[in-house]
């Protein structure tokens, strides 16, 4: 019987050491979605056939760049935990938020904030979404003990890491400002292009400091938003001053 028990013990030992070592950290097998945002998921996306954007795998998550990924996320939590990070992460949860902290009342009427808004919420996000299952990447805290998710937030949010959905939405702003200002030859174009990249990049720095994004995660998001910005502005599809829905089938079109 001891002996019965004895091999039942090193099994279990064996097996708890098999799926820590052996099996592959997804977002999958570590956390649930969000309902409201997995419903947003394009099924019939085929993010492999998006050949207009750059489809880049996310980092092997024992590469020594993902080691080293997860230490710098230490280090920044270590180097900016500070009460003003803390609420500005909190007020950036809100879509709204991030428009007005990235335009800061320079550009945007009401009713090009709404068709921003709009765009952004019902034609980008679920396009973003579908990207993020398709690699299904696990957030930061399940590679590395040292790193706080609760440092500014509730905990990780209910969907895959990469790419990050802050840094796409904060630089798709910035890039799609930058393009306005440069049409119509704003003035003082080279002072707001300036202060739109930092804040876009600040943003986005504040979810790597919160725990929930590593650094390739910030990068991605930043390049799908300049691509994307690039290919609508290229398309003459004006998002600021008309009320555009894109979904499914046609990002397919876009992209493709």
């Amino acid at each position: 019987m001891n002996n019965l028990l004895l091999v039942g013990f090193v099994f279990t030992i064996m097996i708890i050491y098999y799926r820590k070592t052996f099996i592959i950290k997804t977002f999958s097998n570590t956390q649930y979605w969000d309902k409201d945002l997995s419903d947003q998921i394009m099924n019939d996306l085929q993010v492999d056939k998006l050949t207009k954007i750059s489809i880049i795998p996310p980092l092997d998550n024992n590469s020594y760049k993902r080691k080293k990924e997860i230490k710098y996320i230490c280090y920044l939590q270590k180097l900016y935990n500070t009460e003003e990070n803390k609420q500005k992460t909190i007020l950036e949860k809100k879509l709204t938020h991030t428009i007005e902290y990235i335009d800061d009342k320079t550009i945007l009427n009401s009713s090009q904030y709404n068709n921003l808004y709009y765009f952004i919420k019902y034609s980008l996000n679920p396009l973003i979404i579908s990207i993020k299952n398709y690699f299904d990447t696990v957030r930061p805290s399940f590679l590395g003990s040292c790193v706080n998710e609760t440092l500014f937030l509730e905990g990780n949010p209910g969907h895959p890491s990469y790419p990050s959905g802050h840094s796409f939405q904060s630089h798709f702003i910035a890039y799609l400002l930058i393009n306005y200002v440069n049409v119509i030859d704003h003035p003082e174009k080279s002072k707001l292009i300036k202060q739109y990249l930092q804040r876009a990049n600040d943003v986005s720095v504040r979810r790597e400091i919160a725990g929930v994004h590593y650094k390739s995660d910030t990068n991605y998001g930043k390049l799908l938003a300049l691509e994307i910005s690039d290919i609508l502005f290229n398309e003459t599809i004006d998002v600021l001053n008309d009320k555009i829905y894109i979904h499914n089938k046609k990002w397919e079109q876009i992209l493709s």
